[in-house]
């Protein structure tokens, strides 16, 4: 069963994103800051991570930065506001996929696999 770490600062959001994934195999674990992330990431492996960049502290982008710097080699899904003009800066700190927000649940789907297949 492939494991998804979520760093989504809002919890109803984050909520609905397990429900999805966990209804389709996965298991998932959701962190609300940058700092619970890593922490996770010190203690378990994760298949794949899905990375709220828009979030008020700015803890999705610093997340993303740090990831990078460390070369963390789990996929990363990152999520942005349809208005972004930053998809190629997530991209350039290691994002594989990013998706203009809101993200429904077909595209969340299909980037989970898609990340397992880029992985």
């Amino acid at each position: 069963m492939p494991h998804m770490l979520i760093l989504e600062s809002y919890l109803p959001t984050g909520q609905a994103f397990e429900v999805i994934l966990k209804r389709e195999g996965w298991d998932v674990t959701l962190s609300l800051t940058a700092q619970e992330t890593l922490e996770a990431l010190q203690h378990h492996s994760y298949d794949a991570l899905l990375v709220d960049l828009d979030m008020a502290a700015g803890d999705g982008w610093r997340l993303l930065q740090t990831l990078h710097l460390t070369h963390h080699a789990a996929p990363i899904i990152a999520m942005l506001g349809q208005e972004s003009d930053q998809q190629q800066r997530a991209h350039a700190l290691g994002a594989r996929i990013v998706l203009p927000k809101p993200v429904g649940r077909k595209r969340l789907l299909t980037s989970a696999i898609a990340a397992l297949d880029k992985a």
